[in-house]
């Protein structure tokens, strides 16, 4: 499997990332106005690349258990930024802020996970750490679990759950889920089959710039509906 890192979060096999220099607007602080200080200039840090100054601020702070600091870690570490690469260290600091319930650690434990990295390829843990994110909402955990119901990796097969899960991330606006779910609407899979909402699903993902979703709607409107079936194995990877 070929792992992609753009400096923020896990993109695997199933894909999704999430930008991690975006995330500390997510968060509110539950600690001293010290730690939220500290933490503030671990992140624009890392915003800047100065990643040995981030390292310097997070690792104390993950130390006392602040777990979105331990996430942060946790991506310098499977990314190499700042410190040797090491996607063992990278699991543990994942899981340390996966066991707080951040919804974003859990995600990407989930990815390490699927696709074998510092751990033992395992599709039922990864589902799990998925269904854990994706309960909080998390739409690339939903679109990744939706991956797996439809592909019955790690969970049974069972298209209309993919399609379910596909739909909550989609309404989020994930242009792969988006993708998806109009193929769904196209093979009648897990959903009955419907031209007019497999269209609907394709421009969304289309004006978001999604190739495939492009190139069904333009099928679609030389061949009055006729859409190129999705291939059962394929896997779209959001950008």
């Amino acid at each position: 499997m070929i792992l992609r890192r753009v400096g923020s979060s896990w993109t695997g096999k199933f894909g999704g990332s999430v930008p991690a220099v975006a995330l500390a607007v997510v968060f509110s602080f539950t600690g001293s106005i010290s730690i939220a200080q500290e933490f503030g200039k671990g992140i624009r840090a890392y915003r800047t690349g100065d990643y040995e100054v981030a390292l310097q601020d997070f690792l104390p702070l993950a130390d006392q258990g602040h777990a979105i600091s331990q996430y942060y870690l946790g991506i310098m570490y499977a990314n190499g930024q700042g410190v040797h690469k090491d996607e063992r260290e990278a699991v543990r600091w994942y899981r340390l802020a996966a066991d707080k319930g951040n919804a974003f650690a859990q995600h990407n434990l989930g990815g390490m996970y699927a696709d074998g990295l510092g751990v033992l390829e395992d599709d039922k843990e990864a589902s799990q750490l998925f269904r854990l994110a994706a309960n909080q909402g998390h739409a690339n955990a939903l679109f990744n679990l939706g991956i797996m119901y439809r592909d019955g990796e790690g969970v049974l097969e069972d298209d209309q759950e993919a399609a379910r899960l596909f739909g909550l991330a989609a309404e989020q606006g994930h242009s792969s889920a988006q993708y998806n779910l109009g193929a769904m609407y196209t093979n009648g899979a897990g959903v009955p089959a419907d031209d007019k909402e497999a269209l609907k699903w394709y421009r969304l993902a289309a004006d978001q710039g999604s190739a495939r979703a492009q190139f069904n709607l333009a099928v679609m409107y030389a061949e009055d509906g006729m859409v190129a079936a999705l291939p059962r194995r394929h896997r779209d990877v959001p950008r």
